[in-house]
């Protein structure tokens, strides 16, 4: 069964299904790796050229499951994630 989560959870994130991810990482429990967040698309923007020089990295997120899954990081633990091989990323603390 964990086979066919983590299958699931790497297609969510290449077909952009946010929804299926954000339910396998808060109510199945599979960690998301780095090697997903890295890959997300980025779309940076600036306000003014203060914003530009305070911040250089702007992140853009025009879906609201992407969100609910970056919001969960404050509740979610930083770790290896034994199912992806030991690679570091987010587990989620219920």
């Amino acid at each position: 069964m964990l086979k066919v989560q983590k299958i699931l959870m790497e297609w969510a994130f290449k077909s952009k299904e946010y929804y299926m991810a954000y339910i396998l990482y808060t109510e199945y429990g599979i960690g998301i790796p780095n090697k997903f967040l890295y890959g997300l698309e980025s779309k940076i923007y600036f306000t003014s050229a203060n914003d530009f020089l305070s911040n250089s990295d702007v992140k853009y997120i025009n879906n609201e499951y992407l969100e609910k899954i970056f919001n969960t990081f404050k509740y979610s633990k930083y770790t290896k994630l034994q199912e992806w091989d030991n690679s570091y990323g987010y587990k989620f603390i219920s």
